[in-house]
C-alpha cells in the first residue's frame, strides 16, 4: 500500500483530469469523457489508486463507498461501472473535506483534448463503433441464412399453405372493369413464391380511369348535374356543444356556400375522450377567400386542409 501525505503529488493522468474538471462541470459529463477516452485498465488503476489513498487516512470519514471488484464478464458495462465507483468516492472524499493529493500528468497525450462540456464527440464515436460492430454481425447472419436448400424448403412450405388458403374476393368500383390480361394474385403465399417479372407486374399501378366525355348540350330532355368545384377543410377546437346546423348557419351568414358539414365522431372504445368538437367542411371554390378569413371563425378554432387518400 502506498503512503500518502497531505501535500503528496501523485502522477495519474485520469485523476488529474477528474480533479481539474470535477468542480467545473456536471459529474455525468465528466464520467462520459472518462469512459469515452480512457481504456479499462486506466480506469481500474485510477480507481484503485484513489481507494488506496482513502484507506491510508488516519481519520477515515464515515460513509465512504467500499471497494468493489467488477467481474470481467461484464465487459460491456465494466468501464462505466468502474468510472461511477471512482467518481462516487471522489465526491464522498470532497464532501468530507478531505485534502486530496495533487494529481498530475506525466504524459499530456493521455489527457482528453476537449472539456467535459464537449464530450458529445466521444459519445458519437463510441456509438458509431458499436453500430458498426452490430451491422457487421447482422451482415454475417444474413449471408449464412441465404442457403439454397433452406430457400427451396421454404418455397415448398409456402405452396402447401397457399393450397390450404381460400382466396379472398377482390373489390372494385363500378367504374372499373377487369382487364383480360391482368394477373390475379390472391394471397400472400402467391406473392412469396412469384418471380421478379410477377412482382414487377404486381407492383405496377393501374392508370387512373379517365373521363372521356363531359356533356355540354343544354337542350336535351335529360338534364345533367354539373360538377361544382369545392374546397374542403378540417375544422377543429370548437366547443363540444357546437352542432352541424350551428356551424352551417355561421358560415352561411358570412357568405360561404356550404356544400357539406359533417361532425367527426370518435372511434368507439378510445381511451382518450375528445374535449372539443371537430368537423369536415366543404364549400364552393368561389367562396374560398371568405372561407379562409380568420375573422369569420371564433377565437381558438383551427382549420387545416383536408387530406384525401388516393
Amino acid at each position: 500500500m502506498r503512503v500518502f501525505t497531505m501535500a503528496a503529488i501523485v502522477v495519474n493522468e485520469l485523476l488529474c483530469y477528474v480533479q481539474n474538471n470535477f468542480f467545473k462541470h456536471p459529474k455525468d459529463l465528466v464520467g462520459v469523457a472518462v469512459v469515452g477516452f480512457y481504456m479499462d485498465e486506466e480506469v481500474i488503476e485510477a480507481k484503485q489508486l484513489l481507494h488506496e489513498f482513502a484507506e491510508s487516512l488516519d481519520d477515515k470519514p464515515d460513509g465512504l463507498p467500499r471497494f468493489k471488484r467488477r467481474a470481467e464478464k461484464d465487459c460491456g458495462y465494466r468501464r462505466r461501472a468502474e468510472c461511477d465507483d471512482l467518481l462516487k468516492l471522489f465526491a464522498a472524499l470532497d464532501a468530507s473535506k478531505v485534502t486530496l493529493p495533487t494529481y498530475v500528468a506525466a504524459n499530456l497525450q493521455r489527457l482528453p483534448s476537449v472539456s467535459p462540456g464537449e464530450v458529445d464527440v466521444y459519445g458519437l464515436a463510441a456509438a458509431v463503433q458499436k453500430l458498426t460492430a452490430q451491422v457487421d454481425s447482422l451482415s454475417k447472419q444474413v449471408v449464412e441464412a441465404k442457403k439454397p436448400d433452406e430457400f427451396n424448403d421454404l418455397s415448398m412450405r409456402v405452396k402447401v399453405l397457399e393450397s390450404s388458403c381460400t382466396p379472398s374476393p377482390s373489390y372494385m368500383s363500378t367504374d372499373e372493369t377487369p382487364s383480360s390480361d391482368s394477373t390475379a394474385i390472391t394471397s400472400w403465399a402467391t406473392t412469396a413464391v412469384c418471380g421478379p417479372d410477377d412482382l414487377e407486374r404486381m407492383n405496377r399501378r393501374k392508370p387512373p380511369v379517365k373521363t372521356r366525355v363531359r356533356g355540354s348540350a343544354v337542350t336535351t330532355s335529360v338534364k345533367g348535374v354539373p360538377r361544382v368545384p369545392t374546397v374542403a377543410a378540417f375544422v377543429g377546437r370548437l366547443d363540444l356543444n357546437t352542432s352541424e346546423a350551428d356551424l352551417t348557419a355561421m358560415l352561411t351568414d358570412a357568405g360561404v356556400k356550404v356544400v357539406r358539414c359533417t361532425r367527426l365522431k370518435q372511434k368507439p372504445g378510445a381511451t382518450y375522450q375528445w374535449k372539443t368538437a371537430a368537423f369536415f367542411v366543404s364549400c364552393e371554390e368561389s367562396c374560398q377567400d371568405i372561407f379562409y378569413k380568420e375573422d369569420i371563425w371564433p377565437e381558438g378554432a383551427e382549420l387545416r386542409d383536408w387530406y384525401f387518400k388516393s
